[in-house]
C-alpha cells in the first residue's frame, strides 16, 4: 500500500507541474488529515467527502485524482491548457512540411542524392484512439510512413526499402507522438527561452493567439485557437546571420473522422528487416552469426581472431557474442545499433567489461579523446582464446592497446542486517517519475529514478550501481563488493533454461527479485542517497575501505 508521505510528494508534484493556485496542495492535504473537507471546495470537486487516512491508499487516491481533475481543468499554465485542451480531442490531424525527413531508425547508409537543403517533404499525420481505448496513429514525413497502435510501431523508409518493427514499447499519449509539438510546448516552461508576445490574428473565422520562442538560432512559432486553446499552427525555423531560414511548417485540424485508408494502412513489407522489442530482434543477430558460421566452414581464418568488416552497414538492435552452430568460434559484435552507436566507447562498456571482477568497467581508463573512435566490425574469435587478446586485436585495429597496473582503490563491502524486509514489488526507487499532466513521464533519467523500468536481482542493483558510477570510464569510481550472503539466481544457459522469458519467468521472478526497479545512482552526489536506499529498504549496510586492484589503461600502441 503506498504511503501517506508518498502521496504527499506525489500530488505536491502534480500541483506544481498542472499550475494550480498557490498553497492547495498544503491546504488539501491539511483538510485530508483533519478528515474533512470544506464546503467551498465541494463546488470544484465534486464527490470529495470526509476523507481517513486509515481508510488506505485507495480512498485517498481517489480524492487525489478528483482534485487533479480539478486542476487540469482549470490550468495555469500556457503549457498546461495547451496540453490539457490537445488531449482533449478525438482526433487530431496535421499537415505541412519538412526540410527534414524524420526517422526513428536511422538512415544506414548516405543515399546516391542527397536531397537539397530547400527541399520540402509532405507531412501528413492522424492521431486517434481506436473502439477500444488503444491509441493509433499513421504518421507521413517524405517517403517515410509510420504506424502506431498502442505499443506497437512500424515504419516503412520507402527510399531504401527499410522496415522498421518495435513491439512492446511504452504507449505514448498524442504530445509524446508529435515530438515537434512537445518540444515547442515543453520550451513554454524553460526559462533559458526568450519569449515574444505576437498578439492576435484572424484566420478561417477563428481568432489565433501566438508566441515566439528564441534560443540561439533556432526560432519556434506557435499560434493557436485563443478560445478554445487548441493548437493551430507551428513553425520551425534557424536564424543565419540576418536570414531567417524556415525549416517546417505545420497545421493542426481536429475531431474529423480519420479516413478509411488511413485506419486500415498497413506497411508493405521490405527487402531490409529491422527489429526491436521482439523476439524477432533476436533472431536477426542469430541469423547474422549464423551466416558468419557457414562463411568460416568454407573458408576457415588462420588467426585465432579476425576482424569482418560490416561491408553492408548491418545493424542490430539485440547483439551480443554468440558462439557458431558448431561452437568453433565466437562472434563478437564491435559494431553498435541505433541505441548505441558503434564507437569505442561502446564497446569497452557493452562487449569487454563483464561483471567478473578482473573485466569489470570500473577497472578501464579510456582517455576521453578515444571514445567516439568508431569501430563497425565483428571480431571472430576461435573458441578458448583468452579475452585479453581479442581485446588487443580490436584496439590493434585503431592503433592502440592496453596496459595493466596496479593502483589504490575505494570498495564499498556490501552486508546485509540479517532480517527480512519488504517484498520486491514495494521497494521503490528513492526519486519518483517526473509528472505531467498527471502522467508519470517515465524514461527521463535523473539522480534516483528507476531506470531499467523492470524489477531487478540484488546482482543487478550492484552491477548497475558499479556500472554508471563508472560511466565515464576513468578507473576512479566507489565498487560494490557483496558480502550479504544473499543468494544469487544461476547464470542464465540456454541448453538448460530454454530461452530466456523461460529462465525469468520461472527462476528469477519467483525466487530471486529484491526491488521493482534499479535506481539511477549516477554520481559522487548520488552516493550518500544510495546508502540510505540501501540501508531502509534492503536492510543493506557499507563498510568501506581501499585496496590494490589491477587496472586495463588504454592508451596509444607502443613501436
Amino acid at each position: 500500500m503506498i504511503s501517506s508521505d508518498d502521496l504527499k510528494r506525489r500530488f505536491h508534484q502534480l500541483a506544481n507541474e498542472m499550475g494550480s493556485r498557490p498553497g492547495l496542495a498544503e491546504a488539501f492535504f491539511k483538510q485530508v488529515e483533519t478528515r474533512s473537507v470544506t464546503t467551498s471546495w465541494k463546488a470544484n470537486i465534486q464527490g470529495l467527502v470526509r476523507v481517513n487516512w486509515r481508510w488506505g491508499g485507495a480512498a485517498v487516491a481517489a480524492s487525489l485524482i478528483a482534485a487533479a481533475l480539478w486542476l487540469s481543468a482549470t490550468p495555469r499554465s500556457l503549457h498546461a491548457q495547451l496540453v490539457s485542451a490537445f488531449n482533449r480531442a478525438k482526433s487530431v490531424h496535421v499537415k505541412g512540411w519538412t526540410s527534414r525527413v524524420h526517422r526513428k531508425w536511422p538512415l544506414e547508409r548516405p543515399q546516391t542524392a542527397a536531397p537539397e537543403r530547400a527541399a520540402r517533404f509532405p507531412v501528413d499525420e492522424w492521431h486517434w484512439s481506436d473502439n477500444g481505448g488503444a491509441p493509433r496513429s499513421f504518421e507521413q514525413h517524405g517517403p517515410v510512413k509510420l504506424t502506431r497502435i498502442g505499443s506497437e510501431l512500424r515504419e516503412l523508409q520507402e527510399d531504401v526499402d527499410l522496415l522498421y518493427t518495435l513491439e512492446g514499447a511504452f504507449t505514448k499519449d498524442r504530445i509524446a507522438q508529435l515530438s515537434a509539438l512537445a518540444e515547442c510546448l515543453g520550451d513554454l516552461d524553460r526559462t533559458d527561452i526568450v519569449e515574444r508576445d505576437l498578439g492576435t490574428r484572424h484566420k478561417g473565422g477563428k481568432k489565433l493567439s501566438g508566441i515566439e520562442l528564441r534560443r540561439g538560432n533556432q526560432v519556434q512559432t506557435l499560434w493557436w485557437d485563443a478560445t478554445t486553446r487548441l493548437p493551430a499552427e507551428l513553425i520551425f525555423a534557424s536564424k543565419s546571420g540576418d536570414s531567417l531560414q524556415v525549416e517546417a511548417e505545420v497545421s493542426f485540424e481536429y475531431d474529423r473522422p480519420v479516413p478509411p485508408e488511413v485506419v486500415n494502412f498497413v506497411p508493405r513489407k521490405a527487402g531490409h528487416l529491422r527489429f526491436k522489442g521482439s523476439d524477432a530482434a533476436q533472431l536477426a543477430w542469430r541469423d547474422h552469426v549464423n551466416r558468419i558460421g557457414e562463411r568460416l566452414r568454407t573458408e576457415p581464418p588462420s588467426e585465432g581472431v579476425v576482424m569482418l568488416p560490416r561491408d553492408s552497414g548491418e545493424l542490430f538492435s539485440a547483439q551480443w557474442p554468440l558462439a557458431t552452430s558448431d561452437g568453433d568460434y565466437w562472434i563478437i559484435p564491435l559494431g553498435g545499433n541505433v541505441d548505441a552507436p558503434a564507437t569505442l566507447y561502446n564497446f569497452i562498456r557493452l562487449q569487454v567489461a563483464t561483471g567478473d571482477p578482473q573485466r569489470q568497467l570500473a577497472s578501464w581508463r579510456l582517455p576521453k579523446q578515444w571514445h567516439n573512435l568508431t569501430l563497425n566490425h565483428d571480431l571472430v574469435v576461435k573458441a578458448g582464446v583468452p579475452w585479453e587478446e581479442w581485446v588487443q586485436r580490436a584496439l590493434n585495429h585503431l592503433g592502440l592497446e592496453f596496459v595493466d597496473v596496479q593502483e589504490t582503490r575505494k570498495y564499498w563491502i556490501a552486508h546485509h542486517d540479517g532480517v527480512t524486509h519488504k517484498s520486491w514489488q514495494d521497494v521503490k526507487p528513492p526519486v519518483p517519475h517526473l509528472v505531467a499532466a498527471g502522467v508519470e513521464k517515465k524514461g527521463r533519467l535523473r539522480r534516483g529514478v528507476g531506470y531499467r523500468m523492470s524489477p531487478v536481482t540484488l546482482e543487478m542493483l550492484f552491477e548497475d550501481f558499479n556500472q554508471l558510477q563508472a560511466r565515464d570510464v576513468n578507473a576512479d569510481s566507489i565498487i560494490i563488493e557483496d558480502q550479504t550472503g544473499s543468494p544469487r539466481a544461476p547464470k542464465f544457459d540456454e541448453a538448460i533454461h530454454g530461452g530466456f522469458s523461460n529462465y525469468w519467468n520461472r527462476i528469477v521472478e519467483p525466487q530471486y527479485l529484491v526491488a521493482s526497479d534499479s535506481p539511477y545512482f549516477s554520481d559522487e552526489e548520488a552516493l550518500e542517497m544510495a546508502r540510505k536506499w540501501y540501508r531502509e529498504q534492503l536492510g543493506i549496510t557499507f563498510t568501506e575501505m581501499e585496496r590494490p586492484m589491477t587496472v586495463h589503461i588504454v592508451r596509444r600502441k607502443a613501436d
